[in-house]
């Protein structure tokens, strides 16, 4: 009696008219193959603290660039990463970080105007919050999807 037993099929075929997977008999896990892909992302927190950083880094482009230049659109990078690791408050939190990192950063550029920049600063402040709710919509229904995935029967 072999190590497979005396039920077990002896060739390709009948392991698959069994309806047994033939790879099913040798496995190989690697050490490495157990390890979780969030074991080595950061937390929401660690996240945030990024976020900020590179909040930081942008406006002091967007100071240096002055007026002529707008680069608004990098806060979103930041906004969108701890949207996507973290959670709709978080990411609401960053966009908020970001619309006064924008707004003190053009005021030291020497674009200050009382009614204006009341306008400007909310509508930078709905524009991000509109990407903070979109990455959360698509992180939300790929998580939703890749779970599906795992469990759906063929």
């Amino acid at each position: 009696m072999g190590p497979r037993g005396l039920d077990a099929p002896r060739n390709r075929a009948e392991r698959w008219s069994s309806g047994r997977c033939p790879s099913s008999e040798f496995t190989y896990s690697p050490r490495w193959s157990n390890l979780n892909a969030k074991q080595f992302s950061p937390s929401v927190a660690g996240r945030f603290v990024i976020c900020c950083i590179a909040i930081f880094a942008v406006s002091l482009l967007d100071y240096a660039t002055g007026t002529e230049l707008r680069v608004y659109p990098l806060y979103m990078l930041p906004i969108s990463y701890v949207a996507w690791g973290g959670s709709f408050e978080w990411g609401l939190a960053a966009s908020l970080t970001a619309t006064v990192a924008w707004l003190v950063s053009n005021a030291l550029a020497g674009t200050y105007s009382t009614g204006v920049w009341i306008v400007n600063s909310f509508a930078q402040l709905v524009a991000f919050s509109v990407v903070v709710v979109l990455v959360v919509h698509l992180q939300r229904s790929r998580d939703a999807a890749t779970k599906l995935a795992r469990t759906d029967e063929l």
